[in-house]
């Protein structure tokens, strides 16, 4: 497990340039990188850390992986706002994640009912930790796995699909695994160029899982440049939202949807 507590935009940007200098030009590789790259010129990789994590530059939220995977669980059909007055609820009364053990289900799910769903998540939560109880080490020692096995074992746990056991993954654990949610799954598409329709959209499975395998295959074993591309990714993602245009694409030459446009005005990266 690496430290990134701090990690500034200048190392993101001194890593995203050697690797894409190091890249095969046209590659998924090259073009995920330039665009992360791009978008780091006015976006931010060390300010967007909100989940509580080991090695959160916040000492508020430098918490054990447990108090991830209820960060994970609590984001789940939310806004980031309403997530984050839900966290810091849990972590204003709790400390330690015993101080969560003795809750009751009633008074978490209080605690978090900002988010939304409380009950339900207040249930998988503690259900969760229960669970992670059983585990010699908790979720720390899954680290001491392979990726494969601690994936398993973290999908097996109630209430955690693949998206949310990515996160775990990789914030947590270090492991690249590309986390794909919604932003990560749209910007990916775009740059690769493929039309979102009724056959490809964030709700067909099959279609996540091929997004998925397209950014782990190009990315690699490197974890410190999965969770750089998974933040920028999302970034820019957010920011263009569900119509690509080249005006507000991060991607422009790195871009298979703005080439297709025959709107390129190349850039250069420093």
């Amino acid at each position: 497990m690496f430290d990134l507590s701090n990690i500034t935009d200048e190392d993101v940007r001194k890593k995203l340039t050697y690797e894409l200098s190091i890249a095969t030009p046209k590659s998924d590789r090259w073009r995920i990188i330039g665009t992360a790259l791009n978008t780091l010129k006015t976006e931010s990789f060390s300010e967007t850390k909100t989940y509580p994590r080991p090695d959160h530059p916040d000492k508020r939220k430098r918490k054990p992986i447990e108090f991830l995977l209820i960060g994970v669980l609590i984001s789940l059909r939310t806004t980031l706002e309403n997530e984050q007055l839900a966290m810091d609820q849990v972590l204003e009364n709790c400390e330690k994640i015993d101080d969560v053990m003795a809750l009751s289900e009633e008074e978490l799910a209080e605690l978090i009912k900002p988010a939304g769903m409380a009950k339900q998540k207040s249930k998988r939560i503690k259900a969760c930790l229960e669970e992670i109880q059983k585990l010699d080490g908790g979720l720390e020692s899954l680290g001491q796995k392979s990726k494969e096995e601690a994936r398993q074992y973290l999908l097996n746990l109630p209430g955690i699909g693949p998206k949310a056991a990515d996160c775990i993954l990789t914030i947590g654990l270090g492991f690249s695994s590309m986390v794909v949610d919604i932003n990560v799954f749209r910007m990916a598409s775009y740059i690769f160029g493929i039309e979102l329709d009724d056959n490809h959209s964030f709700s067909n499975e099959q279609q996540v899982q091929y997004i998925k395998k397209r950014l782990d295959l190009a990315i690699g074993e490197d974890a410190f440049l999965c969770q750089i591309l998974h933040t920028m990714l999302l970034l820019a993602g957010r920011k263009l939202g569900k119509i690509h245009t080249y005006s507000k694409c991060f991607g422009h030459k790195y871009c298979c949807s703005c080439e297709k446009e025959n709107l390129l005005i190349p850039l250069d990266i420093e």
